[in-house]
């Protein structure tokens, strides 16, 4: 880890993500969580190559891209076009930068939140906290943003036409956002941050319910993954019970005050995506989890 000043004397850091090294806030935790958690981040390199493989043209869009650290992976292993999504003024300045580093022409930078598309306006003050940004809903101003399905046109335009797979990280509304790429039909993949206790907060106790109970309907499949790309479990079937029992697990931990998994990573798969899910777990398995293969 090297340490720089960025712009204007702003302190950062250099910090290693897939082939590239990127500029990092100074106080950005993401280096440290590295140290501690080799997975993390790394694990869904087997995920990115198999979506790629199953269209290759298409774009990748990244929801709270921050600083390009999940882009960085993406083009690793992955030549897609990639839509970096980043409202956060200081995560901007350096995904800029960054976005030059790993692909000047094909990653194409959106600064904006994300509003879900029964919202004409995005009204929230946005925290951030080393590395990590949430919106905290108020009568603060109103935020820049683009709506769902006006972001998924955009980058249909840019994957000719095509999407591959529609990550969201964005500490909050991550739910919101499931809910209306569902509610598209959608024929790619979806990468999410599945955490209750943060959409408990946006007055929906039910939404990831109805959300989980959907991708069964539908017969989408599932790779879990803990808060720290550990892989947890395959599910060639959505299993909205088991997942709900690992959100009580997690609920337990926070109770009693000993919090080891803070939430679940969930990449879902549509039916035609079947056979990169299976790709994928196979690959996993075969690597990460071998001799033990479940």
């Amino acid at each position: 880890m090297i340490n720089l000043t960025f712009m204007c004397d702003v302190p950062m850091r250099l910090h290693p993500c897939g082939n590239f090294f990127l500029s990092f806030p100074d106080d950005h935790k993401l280096p440290e969580i590295h140290r501690s958690h080799a997975l993390y981040d790394r694990s869904y390199s087997w995920i990115i190559k198999s979506l790629s493989d199953w269209k290759p043209n298409a774009a990748i869009i990244d929801i709270g891209a921050n600083v390009g650290d999940t882009a960085a992976y993406i083009r690793t292993h992955a030549a897609n076009p990639i839509v970096c999504v980043e409202g956060g003024q200081n995560f901007l300045d350096h995904l800029h930068h960054n976005a030059k580093i790993i692909d000047s022409d094909h990653i194409h930078i959106v600064d904006r939140f994300v509003s879900p598309n029964n919202s004409t306006s995005l009204s929230a003050s946005f925290i951030e906290d080393r590395g990590t940004g949430r919106l905290v809903f108020d009568d603060g101003q109103e935020l820049q943003s683009i709506t769902t399905s006006n972001l998924l046109r955009y980058a249909r335009n840019i994957g000719d036409g095509d999407i591959a797979l529609v990550k969201t990280d964005t500490d909050g509304m991550d739910a919101l956002i499931v809910r209306d790429l569902l509610d598209s039909g959608p024929d790619f993949a979806i990468h999410f941050e599945c955490d209750y206790i943060l959409t408990r907060s946006l007055g929906r106790p039910d939404l990831w319910t109805s959300i989980l109970q959907d991708l069964k309907d539908r017969d989408w499949s599932s790779i879990v993954f803990d808060n720290y790309g550990l892989p947890m479990m395959f599910m060639d079937k959505t299993q909205p019970e088991i997942l709900e029992n690992v959100q009580a697990w997690i609920h337990l931990q926070h109770q009693v005050g000993m919090v080891r998994t803070h939430y679940v990573d969930i990449f879902s798969f549509p039916p035609d995506a079947s056979h990169v899910y299976n790709q994928a777990k196979n690959s996993i398995s075969s690597t990460l989890l071998f001799p033990y293969r479940y």
